[in-house]
């Protein structure tokens, strides 16, 4: 359930946090939009605080007006390259049949525990005929639970295949060889260890985003910070927010 002990909503990803995946369970995949060295961890935590303000597109100015703070920490979050930007991200194109996709498969599954873990500090649900939203409750347990669902999405972080390609040869098409490669999704330290025994014209631009990454965890640490303080409930006619008194 939320942090506010009087909610009567779950999580808006659902009542129960994501099962861990399994490795074993990862389906072969032929994405046409090619297969990406990096999970798009940016876009994860977009998502959750688009879950956690609602509101479709006015997400950003319901985050802004409940805290100016945690706008200009998120912007600055956002604007930083990790990879999975709409240009310019390493990405391998691949021709042929489906290889299994473990990379996709795990990513994905702990990307959804980081943001049911983040969504954590909101009440959110219909009541009255109107929406009923309200924040906080953060606790320095909810930090250390999300900080180490970021952890575990980090040991997912590189599609060690697509890594290895895109450094060798960052513009040819990869022909898939099914059964033979396995998409493993490797951590952001082997990954560094990796591009930097691995030689190409790619190395340096790999090896410029890994080293961006040291600095993720403290970002969104910050980020988190910004939620401390009273509950807030949302006006959803205005899009602004009232402090609740305390008990």
């Amino acid at each position: 359930m939320p942090l506010i002990s009087n909610c009567t909503f779950a999580n808006p990803q659902g009542a129960q946090i994501p099962a861990e995946p399994a490795p074993t369970a990862a389906p072969p995949l032929a994405p046409m939009q090619g297969d990406h060295v990096f999970g798009d961890v940016v876009g994860v935590v977009r998502n959750a605080l688009s879950d956690i303000f609602g509101g479709g597109a006015v997400w950003p100015t319901r985050m802004a007006n409940y805290s100016g703070m945690l706008a200009e920490v998120w912007n600055g979050l956002s604007s930083i390259d990790l990879g999975h930007a709409n240009t310019g991200a390493p990405v391998v194109t691949r021709s042929g049949l489906p290889e299994q996709d473990q990379h996709a498969h795990m990513f994905g599954g702990y990307a959804s525990r980081l943001r049911w873990h983040l969504a954590e500090v909101v009440c959110a649900g219909h009541a009255h005929g109107g929406e009923e939203r309200r924040i906080g409750g953060v606790t320095t347990r909810w930090r250390g639970e999300v900080l180490h669902a970021l952890d575990d999405v980090l040991r997912h972080l590189v599609d060690e295949t697509a890594l290895l390609a895109y450094i060798r040869a960052p513009n040819a098409t990869r022909q898939a060889a099914p059964g033979i490669i396995v998409h493993r999704a490797i951590p952001l330290d082997e990954a560094i260890t990796l591009a930097g025994r691995t030689a190409g014209p790619g190395q340096a631009q790999v090896q410029a985003i890994l080293n961006r990454y040291q600095s993720l965890s403290g970002l969104l640490d910050g980020l988190m910070r910004r939620f401390e303080g009273p509950v807030k409930r949302l006006d959803p006619n205005t899009n602004g927010w009232t402090v609740l008194p305390t008990a």
